[in-house]
């Protein structure tokens, strides 16, 4: 019974001290909202007053400096008027003179932008007719009153309040007095459990401590990934716009920096020859292999990604020149390795971190599919342009190019060599060699032209065994020259195939030149192709210009 009643006592006490301190709470929250609703009906006062006094002095200035009180006034009353409807109470008295406020405060507002509206319009004469009217004092006497009988209103609700809020705390520390002394009465029977429950609270704050943290450390890196996944989107859409692996080369570099801010890297493409990997575009400190032997990265060996740690186990890859932590990622598209992503860490840089890791892999599979379909528009493109047997331009795209160039030139008053090239007995080497031959011959033939043309001279297959080359900025002593040594030069070529010698090939050229032969680029072929002609009656292997006599023949035809 020493033990029962008080426990039974406390049980009471305790409900009766938690019953107590609910209403104190609820106490204090109606005297809070009672003081801000005071507070808010001040404000609106000194709102409307701000308000009229704007407009007054901008109706006796016109400056437009005067309306920033009013416009700032006229924001928050509207703002403290939503305020005021939402914390107000809700009975008949308090609505109704809300509801009137609330609609002289919008009349007011509205009389308040009408003379500012007319004196901006029709001059001051114009306004001070409509202040003379005095809508306005009426309003704010209507006003001032209304606001005077709500804080009489919400004064005498405080005042109940506060004495209600003033016996809950008297009862909360009756109750708590009473309870304490129930405390102590059971102290010695209940120290181990309160000591018990201490320590449980205690462990309990230290879990909520660390879920609150945990928390703090998810939302982090949460924003941190979004971050990263916008930045990866922006760069995908940027990339996958890209024509060229050029374009691609600008682009990605800014992007790279702003991905991986603490670590230096390059990107690397494959070759056509597969055999190695050239250097797309670089960053950070420190210049990376300009050419990768795709068997010094372990990452492309074993096609899968390799992080190397100096305190690791895994490899160091061999391109990266033992760098203390490094991470290589092959790009991959349609199971084909196109590529190769090679980040590491500067000199006292800290270690790649997992989430650095994870957004590699993100930003790998993203440039494999775009450096792949690049790849591929870019072969496609060549192969619409390009006669496959010997890589030189086709007639199609000649079509394309000649006239522009013809263009080009009379802009910029420069001079267009058109040549018309044929290799000689074509027909006869074929026929004693074979057509494989043939085409080892013509291959051949165009490789050295290429190799002895300039950067910006065409070549194209104009049909067959014959061929068109356009030079411009060339003088016709300059052009001639060049031809006659690419004559010379063909004749000696050494062919074979199959392990097996060829014939030697020569050509013969026709020439004609931009303007002084001519200025219809068809024309000029036809020239050139006349000139060709000559050169094969005059005994091949030689060079026959086109002569004024026959473009004037030509033109007149």
């Amino acid at each position: 019974m020493a033990v029962a009643v008080p426990l039974v006592l406390l049980g009471i006490n305790s409900w009766f001290l938690h019953t107590s301190v609910n209403q104190l709470f609820l106490a204090s929250q109606w005297v809070r909202q009672s003081l801000e609703v005071r507070e808010t009906l001040i404000g609106i006062k000194a709102d409307l007053l701000s308000a009229e006094t704007g407009q007054r002095g901008y109706l006796l200035t016109s400056e437009q400096l005067y309306l920033a009180p009013y416009h700032q006034a006229e924001v928050e009353l509207r703002q403290k008027m939503r305020a005021l409807d939402q914390t107000l109470a809700q009975t008949e008295d308090y609505r109704r003179r809300f509801r009137e406020m609330n609609r002289l405060v919008d009349q007011k507002l509205d009389e308040l932008a009408s003379t500012i509206q007319v004196h901006g319009e029709q001059g001051s004469d114009a306004s001070n007719a409509l202040v003379a009217q005095n809508r306005g004092k009426f309003m704010m006497d209507r006003l001032r009153l209304l606001i005077g009988e709500l804080q009489q209103l919400e004064n005498q609700e405080l005042r109940e309040r506060e004495a209600r809020y003033e016996a809950a705390r008297i009862v909360a520390f009756i109750s708590f007095a009473v309870l304490m002394a129930a405390v102590v009465g059971l102290f010695a029977t209940i120290w181990w459990s309160t000591r018990r429950a201490v320590l449980n609270k205690h462990e309990a704050a230290k879990q909520i401590e660390s879920y609150a943290n945990s928390l703090n450390d998810t939302v982090s890196r949460l924003t941190v990934e979004r971050s990263e996944i916008t930045l990866l989107n922006e760069a995908g859409s940027f990339l996958q716009s890209c024509n060229t692996m050029s374009e691609v080369a600008d682009l990605a570099g800014p992007f790279m920096q702003r991905l991986f801010p603490a670590l230096s890297g390059g990107l690397y493409i494959y070759a056509a020859s597969r055999n190695q990997l050239t250097v797309l575009v670089q960053w950070g400190e420190g210049t990376p292999d300009e050419v990768i032997d795709p068997q010094e990265c372990w990452a492309l060996r074993r096609g899968m990604v390799h992080h190397h740690e100096q305190a690791g186990s895994a490899p160091s890859c061999r391109h990266h020149h033992d760098a203390r932590d490094t991470l290589c990622l092959p790009l991959l598209a349609h199971g084909e390795a196109i590529g190769l992503l090679a980040l590491k860490v500067p000199e006292n840089g800290n270690q790649i971190a997992p989430e650095t890791i994870r957004l590699a892999n993100m930003l790998v599979h993203q440039l494999g599919l775009t450096l792949s379909n690049i790849r591929l528009r870019e072969t496609l493109n060549e192969q619409s342009i390009r006669d496959p047997l010997t890589n030189a331009f086709n007639r199609r795209y000649l079509d394309m190019v000649a006239e522009k160039e013809i263009a080009q030139a009379r802009r910029l008053g420069q001079n267009v060599a058109i040549a018309m090239l044929d290799i000689d007995h074509f027909k006869r080497f074929n026929d004693l060699n074979g057509h494989l031959a043939g085409d080892v011959a013509l291959s051949s033939v165009v490789d050295h032209l290429q190799e002895n043309l300039r950067s910006g001279d065409w070549l194209f297959r104009y049909g067959g065994e014959e061929f068109l080359v356009m030079m411009r900025g060339v003088s016709p002593e300059n052009a001639q020259s060049r031809f006659e040594r690419i004559i010379a030069s063909v004749s000696e070529l050494q062919l074979s195939h199959e392990e097996r010698a060829l014939p030697k090939v020569t050509i013969s050229v026709g020439m004609a030149m931009f303007p002084e032969n001519g200025f219809d680029f068809t024309d000029l072929v036809a020239l050139a192709d006349d000139a060709l002609y000559r050169a094969k009656k005059e005994g091949r292997n030689r060079l026959c210009v086109a002569e004024r006599t026959e473009s004037l023949m030509l033109l007149t035809a």
